[in-house]
């Protein structure tokens, strides 16, 4: 015995010995995994972002600092759990109320912290205080009414404040008035009346100030008086209610970058309130209801200091007269704009003062006239644009001594005609005169431009061309005569060398020969578009002389929108330098090879919107240099199988909503290609897979890969899916499982038959009798027809049913079955005095056909289940199926009850609603054939 305890306490103490070799071994282990874990984490680089979401917030985390953004989390106060080493808070967009002194205590690293769209209404003095490194604050979108003085007394490293779209009626700078380093404040959206800097004196750096869409009505004379040693860069008081801008009230500042005075109430512009040591980059009064321009009465010139304006907005007002001298004194102002405003006519002395203006603006007024020299002291001015006015008579008088201008924009006016005066603005380069009234371009009218480089004309009346037209012009390198009514053209363009770029579109062009471009050698664009024009317009039979003859330059030819089908070979044969041409939707039904044989630097073809449906092998030959082909909606069938054998650039091929179904095997694409084939009748069948297993294999961008869809004659499992799904070797390869399948399947069958033949008589008898099974008896039918009964129709419901069969069984029913003149329609229909179980006997009797309405609520009334108890009892007493249900709704199987499914278990009919409208019409259709009559029945429902 002793033995044995020995032997059991060895075994004991070994057992135990290597569990503790285990647990040691297991130690050592995870030692070492922590290790490895710690040197992976110090040898990671210093800066590596590390993105976490912990609840709601999402962390950017580095080896310094953490970036936490915690917007639209429906927070209701500053989590508390968040790490002291965040810089950005972003509280953003959340349910906070209330600041309470300890939010931030633990955040001290702060150095932006958003707390916009919220709900905050109160601070604590001391919220903000632990936030010394705080840079960037936001609480706009809030509900602030008021701050606590010396709310940021301790934020001095602030630089930009947001309290916009808050409550303020005044500017809370009791708070902020302490942040020297404030660069910004934005009050923007409040209720602020009125202002006044005057206490913050400790404003250093502040460059932007933004009060607008406040209810500020003036401007104090000295507010910005603490402001001057700074250089602003926004001042916005836009969106407010100020009517007048007093004398001075910038004088205090000296260098403004942009003055935003917009959409406010000022009706009168007095030049003087903008006099003194000022520097305004931009001074804008757009849409302020200004309706009078008071000039700086010259007199006492000399007595106020002149400001450095350089650009005035002034648009969008209700300014009528433009007075002599309006703008004096803005002697540095550069850009001046007027548009949008009613003025009716201008002096020659208006703008006189804008000695350095170059650029001004008068259009959308309703000037109708321009005097003599009506610019003559505006000698710098390049710009000048007048365009949507009522000017019905161009002078080029109107600008002498323009010495300078360039551009000169006199578009959407009402110009009939010129007087015949000489330009004096030979340094001018641009020209617009279009969309006017001109039915014509006299000689002469051009007189003096001869420095003149674009010249556009279109959207006028004119009818042709003089050849002598632009003769005036020598230098002249765009024109643009678009739109015009008809434009007979006899060789006017033909020996404008230097002209680059031509547009005609829109013309209804009348070309009298091929020689009207000869001389322009210059040409690289010309827009012919939509002219009508034909093969025989472009290419002479007779001569085999091309329109585009000596255009060796040209590099944009478009042509779209003409009659060009038939076009000769030779109609391009001269454009080796053409990168860009289109012929789309131009009624084109065949490409002769050879067309564009010699251009050979074409880089884009536009084909789209043509009938070309079986283009030639050849029909792109010469084509070594194109990138782009644009070839949608030309009804093209099928593509030869080397079409794009001359196309080895070819980078981009557009051929959607054509009628491909099958690109035969063999056809050669470029190897590296965007393909759009969306919109196509894609027939994605084996006889296709070789050219998806290319598109797989090759460098192919399927372009709009969710629009290419197999079509109805693709296998029946991709029809309408996307091209890509089809999967040849799923569809199209040797099928062993089916191979097995049938050769075991004629197997089986062989093996039946002989089985069948031996025990024929066997298998007659069991046929016999399945016969019986399924076909059963012939059915009898009563010989009384719906008529025979004093009603037509008795619908049992419950309580709870009632507004359904009110609402949408009775009036279909009525509508449906209009022969049925009494139908028993619940309770309320019962024979009066008798009792209730009698009573539905009584309708049971005498009724062609009774309806149970079926729902989940009926079959839990015990009164309703009495009716279904009392229906089957007569079922069994006259032996007819009188008697249907109507499901309402989807009612589990196992709350049916007992009866219900004793009911269907016997074939009796039942009938399901359906929302679905189609299914509906299958509903009524079902029901007025069970209604056709009832059928006798020889077995009996238990109840």
């Amino acid at each position: 015995m002793h033995g044995v305890t020995r032997d059991h306490f060895e075994g004991t103490m070994t057992a135990i010995r290597m569990h503790s070799s285990i647990c040691a071994l297991c130690c050592i282990l995870l030692m070492l995994w922590v290790v490895f874990l710690l040197s992976m984490s110090a040898a990671s680089p210093p800066n590596q972002t590390m993105s976490l979401q912990r609840n709601c917030c999402s962390y950017e985390e580095t080896s310094r600092s953490i970036k936490v953004y915690c917007n639209h989390c429906h927070l209701k106060s500053v989590p508390q759990d968040l790490p002291n080493r965040t810089i950005t808070l972003d509280l953003s967009y959340n349910l906070i109320t209330q600041l309470q002194n300890n939010s931030f205590a633990h955040l001290w690293n702060l150095i932006t912290l958003n707390l916009g769209k919220n709900a905050i209404f109160y601070i604590e003095n001391a919220a903000f205080t632990p936030l010394i490194y705080l840079k960037i604050l936001s609480l706009s979108g809030n509900k602030l009414a008021q701050v606590h003085p010396g709310l940021l007394r301790s934020n001095k490293n602030l630089y930009r404040v947001d309290l916009g779209s808050n409550l303020f009626t005044s500017v809370p700078l009791t708070a902020i008035k302490d942040l020297s380093k404030l660069k910004a404040i934005i009050l923007m959206k409040n209720s602020i009346q009125s202002f006044d800097f005057q206490s913050v004196s400790g404003w250093k750096r502040i460059s932007e100030i933004n009060l607008s869409r406040n209810d500020i009505k003036s401007i104090p004379h000295h507010a910005f008086f603490p402001l001057q040693n700074n250089s602003m860069h926004v001042l916005d008081l836009s969106y407010n209610k100020i009517t007048v801008v007093t004398t001075g009230v910038f004088s205090d500042l000296a260098t403004v970058n942009f003055v935003y005075f917009d959409v406010n109430h000022i009706n009168k512009f007095e030049v003087l309130a903008f006099m003194g040591n000022l520097k305004i980059k931009k001074l804008s009064l757009y849409g302020t209801l200004l309706q009078e321009i008071i000039p700086l009465n010259r007199s006492v010139h000399d007595e106020v200091a002149i400001p450095h304006i350089l650009k005035i907005e002034l648009s969008g007002n209700r300014i009528v007269d433009i007075p002599h001298y309006a703008f004096w004194g803005f002697y540095h102002t550069v850009s001046l704009s007027i548009q949008k405003n009613r003025i009716t006519n201008i002096a020659n002395t208006s703008f006189c003062g804008l000695h350095s203006l170059q650029s001004l603006d008068i259009s959308e007024n309703h000037i109708s006239s321009l005097p003599l020299g009506s610019f003559h002291c505006n000698e710098n001015l390049l710009n000048l644009k007048i365009s949507h006015n009522e000017i019905i008579m161009l002078d080029p008088g109107s600008f002498m001594q323009l010495s300078k201008i360039q551009h000169l924009d006199l578009s959407n006016n009402l110009i009939l005609s010129f007087t015949y005066r000489t330009w004096t603005t030979e340094t001018l380069l641009t020209l617009d005169i279009s969309f006017n009234s001109l039915d014509k371009l006299p000689n002469g009218v051009l007189w003096g431009l001869q420095n003149l480089k674009v010249l556009i004309v279109s959207h006028n009346k004119i009818g042709g061309y003089s050849p002598f037209a632009f003769t005036q012009t020598p230098h002249l390198q765009e024109l643009y005569l678009t739109s015009e009514v008809a434009s007979l053209l006899s060789e006017v363009f033909r020996d404008m060398t230097n002209l680059k770029i031509l547009d005609l579109s829109y013309t209804k062009l009348t070309l009298n020969s091929t020689y009207q471009f000869t001389g322009a050698v210059s040409l690289q664009e010309l827009s012919l578009s939509f002219n009508n024009l034909d093969s025989k317009s472009l290419f002479d039979y007779k001569t085999n002389h091309s329109l585009f003859a000596g255009q060796a330059v040209l590099q944009g030819l478009y042509l779209r929108g003409n009659s060009l089908n038939n076009l000769e070979p030779g109609t391009f044969s001269s454009q080796g330098n053409l990168s860009s041409l289109d012929l789309s939707d131009s009624e084109i039904n065949i490409l002769k090879p050879g067309l564009f044989q010699n251009l050979t630097s074409l880089t884009t073809l536009y084909l789209r919107g043509n009938q070309i449906q079986e283009p030639s092998a050849h029909a792109l030959y010469g084509l070594h240099s194109l990138k782009t082909l644009f070839f949608e909606k030309s009804s093209v069938r099928s593509l030869p199988l080397t079409l794009f054998n001359d196309t080895p650039n070819l980078f981009k091929l557009f051929l959607s909503e054509n009628h491909l179904s099958t690109i035969f095997s063999g056809t050669l694409f470029p190897t590296t290609i965007h393909l759009d084939l969306s919109q196509n009748p894609l027939s994605c069948t084996c006889d296709l897979a070789w050219f998806r297993n290319w598109v797989e294999l090759s460098n192919v961008v399927l372009m709009q890969q969710n629009n290419t869809i197999c079509s109805r004659s693709s296998f029946e499992t991709l029809v309408n899916h996307p091209f890509l799904l089809f999967n040849p070797e799923e569809f199209c390869s040797l099928n062993v499982t089916l191979i097995v399948s049938v050769s075991l399947a004629l197997v089986i069958v062989g093996y039946v038959a002989i089985v069948v033949y031996y025990r024929r008589w066997w298998v007659r008898f069991r046929l016999y009798l399945l016969k019986l099974a399924i076909v059963g008896y012939e059915e009898v039918e009563d010989n009384q027809q719906p008529e025979d009964y004093r009603h037509q129709l008795n619908v049992m419901f419950s309580d709870g049913d009632e507004d359904w069969v009110n609402n949408v069984m009775r009036p279909a029913m009525e509508e449906r079955f209009p022969q049925f003149q009494s139908i028993l329609w619940g309770d309320d229909y019962l024979h009066i005095g008798m009792y209730l179980v009698d009573a539905i006997h009584h309708a049971l009797e005498n009724s062609f056909k009774t309806a149970l309405v079926i729902s989940n609520e009926s079959v839990e009334e015990q009164w309703f289940m009495t009716k279904i108890r009392l229906a089957l009892e007569h079922i069994n007493e006259t032996k007819l199926d009188k008697v249907i249900l109507i499901f309402k709704e989807d009612v589990e199987d196992d709350q049916l009850p007992y009866l219900v499914r004793l009911f269907l278990s016997a074939n009796r009919p039942y009938f399901k609603w359906e929302e679905d409208e189609y299914r509906q019409d299958l509903f009524w259709a079902k029901l007025e054939k069970n209604f056709r009559s009832n059928k006798v029945i020889n077995n009996a429902i238990p109840v």
